[in-house]
């Protein structure tokens, strides 16, 4: 959602740079909801898919590491899961709304998993930590895609 005059366009350099923050930002290892100030062109687009997938070089050119898209398709089913990450996801909110049941994973000395439910709208994302398990229940007319983020590497 962009906060900008009427008539402004989507800005996906801006957009790109608001995520890469975002991803840089995260390091408590739980699940964040970023509402994007600038829309990327993939929102409400009608090629959702290939702006996904130019939205994952992007951010590996900014972040450094390799991100994969995983286009969730089109408007399908009304529940896709549960799926584990085995590394930092985005989930991004393409088109309608779609409800995210999101669980962690045991803390250390055997805590409890922590389970929360999380709607996310047109432009909206979701960072899943690596580990975290979740399902996603969307509208029949709904789209939403998937980023993977290759972990950092070792530090020098």
């Amino acid at each position: 959602m962009h906060w900008g005059q009427d008539g402004e366009q989507p800005n996906a350099e801006l957009f790109v740079r608001e995520v890469t923050a975002f991803l840089r930002a995260q390091r408590d290892g739980r699940p964040a909801v970023l509402w994007p100030q600038y829309d990327h062109p993939a929102v409400e687009s009608p090629e959702f898919d290939g702006q996904l997938t130019s939205l994952a070089a992007d951010l590996a050119a900014c972040l450094g590491r390799p991100v994969q898209a995983h286009p969730a398709g089109p408007p399908g089913p009304p529940s896709d899961g549960p799926r584990t990450t085995v590394a930092e996801g985005l989930l991004m909110q393409g088109l309608g709304a779609s409800g995210v049941t999101v669980t962690s994973p045991a803390g250390p000395g055997g805590t409890t998993p922590r389970r929360q439910r999380i709607r996310l709208r047109a432009g909206e994302m979701l960072y899943v930590p690596c580990g975290t398990t979740y399902t996603v229940d969307r509208q029949a007319d709904s789209q939403y895609g998937v980023l993977t983020v290759a972990p950092d590497g070792p530090a020098d």
